[in-house]
C-alpha cells in the first residue's frame, strides 16, 4: 500500500476535519488494509497519542504491519518535530511487540506528506537518525517510558506468560525464566 493509496481510501474524508485525528491502518503480511482503526482525536494542533492504544488495534486485528495516518486541519501536510518524534516512538514500540510501522502520512487540504518517502524513516520503519529533523531533536529515536531497550546478545531473560514467551522466541529472543 503507497501513500497514494493511504490518501485515496482517507484522504477525502480527513482533509477537511476541524481537528486532528490519528488512525492506524493495521495490514496482514501482504499489505492489504485489515481496518481502519481512529485511536486518538485531538485539538487543532495534537492529538494525544500512546503506543498502548495503536499497537491494540493492531494486536487485536492480527496485523502484520501497520501505517499510521493524520491529518493537519490546518491544511499543512508538513510534519511537526512532534510528528516525527512520535513517528520514531511508535516504530520503535512496534519493534517491540513485531509489528513493523510502514509509514507515517500525514493528510492536508489537498496534499500529504509521507515520512518514509521524506526518508525520515529507514528500513523496517526505523526513523533514520541521521535526518535532518532528528538530529534537530537530539540524534537518535526516544526511549519508551516502560519498555526497556532490546537486549543485546542471543540470550534474554523472558519472566513472561507463556503466551508472551512464544511472542519472545518467535522475535529472537530466548526465555529461560
Amino acid at each position: 500500500m503507497t501513500p497514494a493509496d493511504v490518501v485515496a481510501l482517507l484522504g477525502a474524508e480527513m482533509r477537511y476535519l476541524d481537528r486532528e485525528h490519528f488512525r492506524v491502518l493495521p495490514l496482514n503480511t501482504r499489505h492489504h488494509v485489515l481496518a481502519v482503526e481512529e485511536v486518538a482525536v485531538g485539538g487543532l494542533d495534537s492529538a494525544p497519542i500512546h503506543p498502548r492504544e495503536v499497537f491494540k488495534a493492531a494486536i487485536r486485528a492480527s496485523a502484520a504491519a501497520v501505517i499510521l495516518v493524520h491529518n493537519h486541519p490546518s491544511g499543512d501536510p508538513e510534519p511537526s518535530a512532534d510528528d516525527l518524534r512520535i513517528t520514531a516512538r511508535l516504530a520503535e514500540a512496534g519493534r517491540v511487540v513485531g509489528i513493523e510501522v510502514l509509514d507515517h502520512v500525514v493528510v492536508g487540504d489537498g496534499r500529504y506528506v509521507s515520512v518514509r518517502e521524506r526518508r525520515a524513516m529507514g528500513d523496517a520503519g526505523r526513523v533514520a537518525p541521521d535526518h535532518p529533523e532528528i538530529r534537530a531533536l537530539g540524534g537518535s529515536s526516544p526511549v519508551i517510558a516502560g519498555v526497556p531497550a532490546p537486549a543485546r546478545g542471543p540470550r534474554t531473560q523472558c519472566r513472561i506468560s507463556p503466551v508472551q514467551r512464544s511472542l519472545c522466541a518467535q522475535n529472537g529472543h530466548l526465555g529461560h525464566g
